[in-house]
């Protein structure tokens, strides 16, 4: 008897939610800035435009979140800026990760949840404030781009620019020396 209103939509179809990453984000907003119609960037995105008011408003804290990723890798697969319930405590205890890395050091996941628990602890947060645990953990991997945690295998945290540096220099020293693989 009675019939269902249409979705008011020049369609006559609702559109689906998108979740966007933080890449497709970070496109937009360089499509945008070349002077992109938005038109044409919510139909290709199929997003409306709140959506690209929104991305244009998060525009400096993306391209801060981007600048300070490990991996583009971490950007495709990431889709909010969400930071960790403890900001000080993850800062501190990645870079005392890094600090272990450079050195060559192996770093388990069980050093890992120690270290973070004595880093609460000397920060003054109550152990209440922070549950260590395997989901703790594993959050703690994906949001710094961390794979694998044995130094053995290639690592995704270790500084590209000193890589490279390091590989000019040694290909100048192969050579000035004339030195061959034999």
């Amino acid at each position: 008897m009675f019939s269902k209103p249409k979705p008011s939509s020049s369609k006559g179809e609702k559109r689906k939610h998108v979740t966007l990453t933080l890449n497709q984000k970070l496109e937009i907003i360089k499509r945008l800035e070349k002077g992109e119609n938005r038109n044409i960037l919510m139909n290709e995105f199929n997003i409306g435009s709140s959506t690209i008011y929104d991305i244009k408003k998060q525009k400096d804290e993306l391209m801060k979140f981007a600048s300070q990723s490990v991996t583009t890798e971490k950007l495709a697969s990431r889709h909010t800026l969400k930071k960790p319930k403890l900001e000080q405590l993850d800062s501190v205890l990645f870079k005392w990760f890094n600090a272990e890395r450079s050195e060559g050091k192996p770093v388990t996941g069980p050093m890992i949840v120690e270290k973070a628990k004595k880093f609460g602890q000397d920060l003054g947060f109550a152990e209440s404030e922070c549950n260590y645990s395997d989901g703790w953990l594993r959050n703690f991997k994906f949001r710094h781009g961390i794979r694998r945690l044995d130094v053995t295998a290639e690592t995704l945290s270790a500084n590209q620019n000193s890589a490279e540096k390091y590989k000019d220099e040694f290909e100048k020293i192969v050579a000035d020396n004339d030195l061959t693989p034999e």
